[in-house]
């Protein structure tokens, strides 16, 4: 959508740019090249006709409207409206891999390998995740400064190697079935698969300072 408070226009095409390119098109030049049809849900014009004329044909754009364009407007809606505007019949149950703009190191082939594993292992839905063992450190804020830690915090911290194997969802692949989506509408649930991937590779660009992350990391991995 057109509007965005972290980073101004980061998901449009006229948005700020990741070395040298505006970050919508990691993700749908990846799409492109692992998926049959990539849809493209938005409100912004600009964004619209660079769907409309890119390169590959498989790329579509959806026009978004209005009452989904809210800053609180969740994303399973907009998968919605994009399904039932599409191509894809009622009767078909293609994979739909949900994949947000956000996340710029996800390539081709993470998406090729994250739809092997959803095929293989017949789950109705999979997640994208990466270790999260640090989670185990966390809790919630009380009032204006107070903190309720999550763990037992009678016992002593134990060291990180003997943590428990905690995985982090991220949100940059989420794959369900048509059907799933049609008659369930979210974007996990039943018996959930995962992707495993690395945090390098994981990194969400909410702020500058992940952009500036991401341009790091983006250099390193094409040296």
């Amino acid at each position: 959508r057109s509007g965005s408070t972290g980073i101004p226009s980061k998901n449009l095409i006229t948005g700020p740019l990741l070395c040298g390119r505006p970050l919508l098109t990691y993700t749908v030049d990846a799409a492109a090249e692992s998926c049959d049809i990539v849809l493209v849900s938005t409100d912004d014009e600009a964004t619209l006709d660079y769907a409309h004329n890119h390169v590959s044909a498989r790329v579509e754009g959806i026009r978004r409207p209005a009452h989904l364009c809210a800053a609180t407007t969740a994303s399973e809606p907009c998968v919605l409206h994009a399904i039932a505007t599409c191509s894809i019949r009622p009767e078909d149950d293609d994979a739909i891999v949900f994949l947000q703009l956000t996340s710029p190191l996800r390539t081709a082939a993470h998406i090729r390998e994250a739809l092997d594993i959803y095929r293989d292992s017949e789950a109705d839905t999979l997640v994208r995740v990466e270790p999260g063992a640090h989670c185990y450190f966390a809790g919630h804020g009380i009032g204006r400064s107070g903190y309720e830690p999550l763990r037992d915090i009678t016992q002593p911290n134990p060291p990180r190697q003997k943590l428990a194997n905690l995985w982090r969802e991220n949100g940059a692949i989420y794959i369900a079935s048509a059907g799933w989506w049609r008659t369930v509408g979210t974007r996990i649930g039943g018996r959930v698969s995962r992707y495993e991937m690395t945090s390098a590779h994981s990194i969400d660009i909410d702020t500058p300072d992940d952009l500036a992350i991401a341009e790091v990391l983006m250099q390193r991995r094409d040296t």
